[in-house]
């Protein structure tokens, strides 16, 4: 203890040699202006009397001191006391425990908001469900029987509706039945369809990658080509797959490179048949070209270039310029011969369905003074052919009629006016 005749007063030189008692730190803490030193106070030492300690960690060592202590004006004293030193604290300065208690805890978990179970709409399980099985499952059973109730609820509601329309609920369920197997029968033929096209497709599919060889070539219908020189233009030979033939390769092609052929469908007899049954075309106009004679069928396709005789059901066009066709392609008059040519196809086109003048010769070289021969010893003029549909028909009128004609007179009739027409014996030309 330390000399009772040294009242620890304060500071000074002459007690800088003095040691106090139950002091256990090297250091000193810093004595901030306060309440007076009581008595077994350490005496700090000033910096430049510590040698060896930095001034920087001094720095370290220095607390602050705490706001409430120094505006209560309370002791600070015993917070001042190195970390050696242990002093037990007053029962009214304990700190308290930061841990809580069962009652504590009791207190905050009632404080906390009232969770709503899981699976509600307003809150969604976040992670992973703790629940056990028979917790979800009876949660499920409730939905489910909710479910089920809005349901009997909805429908008691339109029962009262239709009972309120005068529907009885007898008629209301044979209603509800019939819909219901009528629904049924939909789903059935629905389901049944689709099963038959994948089952089609299905074979469709293998048949393709496995291959269908066609072991027999079929060919149907009139043509002037042998079937070799069609299967040769199709491209179509035994052993080929029948699934690789196109109906419409196979078209342009002989429509193309056999001119007579109209068109040609290709039907698929399963596993090993093709057959193709064509359809031929035939000569209508005939029109002198640079290498003889262009053949037309009616619709305007070139059929061939070579010289022709006049025949039943040909018509020959005269007084066209001379141009080229391409055979097995449509024919496109020059501008020259475009007007010419629109009237010779409309001439005869009214002569075949006349029925009595199937063949002859059509001369548009005057469009206004258009003739056509008749068994080669009768012309008819029909002028600029204004009423074409009416001069044909009393023109075939007199060649029934006329005993001249039937007795194979020569000579001309007059359509070109209004009025009766005859026949005029003699020259066929007015």
């Amino acid at each position: 203890m330390a000399d009772s005749r040294n009242p620890f007063g304060g500071y000074d030189e002459k007690n800088s040699g003095r040691t106090v008692q139950n002091v256990t730190s090297s250091m000193w803490e810093p004595i901030s202006a306060g309440p007076s030193l009581q008595k077994d106070t350490p005496v700090r030492k000033r910096p430049e009397q510590t040698k060896g300690a930095s001034t920087k960690s001094a720095k370290k060592t220095v607390q602050k001191k705490p706001q409430d202590k120094k505006s209560t004006g309370a002791d600070v004293t015993a917070d001042r006391i190195s970390e050696g030193g242990k002093k037990a604290p007053k029962p009214s300065q304990k700190k308290k425990s930061t841990k809580n208690t069962p009652d504590k805890a009791v207190k905050k978990k009632s404080q906390t908001k009232e969770k709503r179970p899981v699976g509600s709409k307003s809150r969604e399980p976040k992670g992973r469900d703790t629940r056990n099985i028979s917790e979800r499952e009876e949660q499920l059973r409730l939905q489910r029987e909710k479910k089920r109730a809005r349901e009997r609820a909805k429908s008691r509601e339109k029962a009262k509706e239709k009972s309120r329309q005068g529907v009885s609920y007898d008629e209301m369920r044979k209603k509800k039945s019939r819909a219901t197997r009528l629904r049924a029968k939909i789903i059935a033929c629905v389901t049944v369809v689709a099963v038959v096209a994948v089952v089609a497709l299905g074979l469709g599919v293998y048949a393709y990658q496995k291959g269908a060889p066609v072991a027999v070539i079929n060919i149907n219908g009139e043509s002037p080509y042998k079937n070799e020189k069609i299967t040769e233009t199709a491209g179509i030979y035994l052993g080929i797959n029948m699934l690789s033939v196109r109906e419409k390769s196979v078209n342009e092609a002989l429509t193309k490179g056999l001119p007579y052929i109209k068109s040609v469908q290709v039907d698929y007899q399963f596993p090993d048949t093709l057959n193709l049954n064509i359809t031929p075309t035939v000569e209508k106009l005939l029109i002198s070209g640079t290498n003889g004679y262009i053949c037309l069928d009616k619709d305007g396709k070139v059929l061939s270039l070579k010289k022709k005789k006049l025949t039943e059901g040909r018509y020959l066009v005269e007084g066209l310029e001379e141009q080229t066709a391409v055979a097995g392609e449509a024919f496109i008059p020059s501008e020259n011969n475009k007007e010419k040519y629109e009237k010779a196809v409309m001439i005869a086109s009214e002569l075949e369905k006349s029925g009595k003048i199937s063949k002859g010769v059509i001369n548009v070289t005057d469009l206004n003074d258009i003739t056509v021969e008749y068994d080669s010893r009768i012309n008819i003029y029909l002028g600029d052919c204004s009423r074409l549909e009416v001069q044909l028909e009393s023109a075939v009128n007199v060649i029934e009629m006329d005993e001249d004609i039937i007795n194979g007179q020569t000579g001309y009739i007059e359509t070109r006016f209004e009025g009766q027409t005859t026949f005029k014996p003699g020259s066929m030309k007015k």
